[in-house]
């Protein structure tokens, strides 16, 4: 059964709901079908759905439940409600597919960021589905970083809000398969709408609101990107938007910035082009691409190192406040036989040179339209 109300059909109450503000609605009291030990009905071993009842609330998880053996379909319209901790647990498959009418909804009993765990997927590498879902006020372990958590597993998630969650919105490890994400909304996020490795970045949509709404902004408002090598071969492109590099980022495949991209780095990160990589940081005059400290202190962040002898490229691009560490004295370092063509670029505030070349084997090619200043060792040393 459809619990939305169509407000086409009722003129005075769509004028009425869209003039004022909408307040959420709570969590019920009662629920259809309630999911506890005492029911002995916490887990699956075969397939099971879930229905869309006529109640407000369909069910009430208030014990851990593992859906491990086997597949859970969820149909379009159920609200499923957790009970302070409580986790959904999916080391088999979930297919939770509602629409744009006919949301699925999984929140907290209370309506409280940090209420119930959230859902993690455990080595659960199947065609998992959610579309079209709602998932909120999670968080309630430090134990479990994201309302949605993935390790070694696969999930195709669309058109789906995580609002009101107390951590991350979503978080994925290395080995985080992210294929077919598109549309996604993360919103009121008490860290970041997305923590992920290097792996999800090319399967990342730009019509996805990664840092949340000007009303309700996630306390993070970047997507937090944790150390991971893109592998030899790969072509990964990264959609336009702010990143948080927290330690190291490295790619010996090719990588592709956004114009309009901003990458902001921890203290001592940095970025590395392996042998065989290609960088490849295209602005453009309205849109330039910003690789930049996160305090904006010069010295923050360590810097960008180059080790490809193909053929990079910083093109209205900014690298600023990098220098952390003695040993690699420039904003930008070029290593043994690797090649770098710059192009209405600046280089400033960084806390030695902005290019520091190691050797003469390295190619520079600069058509002398980008800027350095305040470096604290010069613009480009001469090897």
């Amino acid at each position: 059964m459809n619990k939305s109300v169509s407000l086409l059909a009722v003129p005075f109450l769509a004028t009425f709901l869209f003039a004022c503000p909408v307040t959420p609605t709570p969590p019920s009291d009662t629920c259809a079908v309630v999911i506890s030990s005492a029911n002995q009905n916490t887990s699956i071993s075969s397939a099971t759905t879930w229905t869309n009842s006529s109640s407000a609330c369909d069910y009430l998880v208030k014990n851990d439940f593992r859906a491990d053996l086997a597949v859970l379909t969820i149909e379009a319209g159920t609200v499923i409600e957790f009970e302070a901790g409580v986790q959904l647990h999916i080391g088999g498959t979930i297919i939770a597919n509602g629409s744009s009418s006919n949301r699925i909804v999984f929140r907290g009993a209370a309506e409280t960021s940090g209420f119930w765990r959230g859902i993690k997927f455990q080595t659960s590498n199947t065609s998992n589905q959610m579309s079209f879902v709602t998932v909120k006020d999670a968080g309630s372990s430090t134990t479990q970083q994201a309302a949605i958590e993935l390790f070694g597993s696969r999930l195709t998630l669309t058109d789906s809000l995580i609002t009101n969650n107390k951590y991350n919105g979503l978080l994925g490890s290395q080995t985080t398969d992210l294929s077919g994400f598109a549309r996604n909304t993360f919103t009121g996020n008490g860290l970041s709408g997305l923590q992920i490795t290097p792996h999800q970045l090319k399967q990342l949509d730009d019509a996805t609101n990664y840092n949340g709404d000007k009303q309700q902004p996630n306390t993070q408002p970047w997507i937090s990107l944790t150390t991971g090598t893109l592998l030899g071969g790969d072509i990964t492109s990264m959609v336009a938007t702010r990143y948080r590099i927290i330690n190291s980022f490295l790619t010996d495949g090719t990588l592709n910035i956004a114009p309009g991209t901003i990458l902001e780095f921890n203290e001592g990160a940095f970025l590395q082009i392996g042998i065989g990589a290609t960088l490849n940081a295209v602005g453009t005059s309205t849109n330039r691409i910003q690789f930049v400290g996160a305090n904006g202190v010069s010295g923050f962040w360590r810097g960008i190192d180059i080790l490809s002898n193909k053929v990079n490229h910083l093109e209205y691009s900014d690298v600023k406040f990098a220098g952390s560490s003695t040993n690699y004295q420039g904003a930008v370092r070029l290593f043994n036989g690797a090649a770098l063509t710059i192009s209405h670029s600046d280089f400033s505030t960084n806390k030695y040179f902005g290019i520091f070349r190691f050797n003469t084997n390295t190619i520079l090619n600069d058509d002398l339209t980008s800027t350095f200043s305040a470096n604290g060792s010069g613009d480009i040393n001469t090897p």
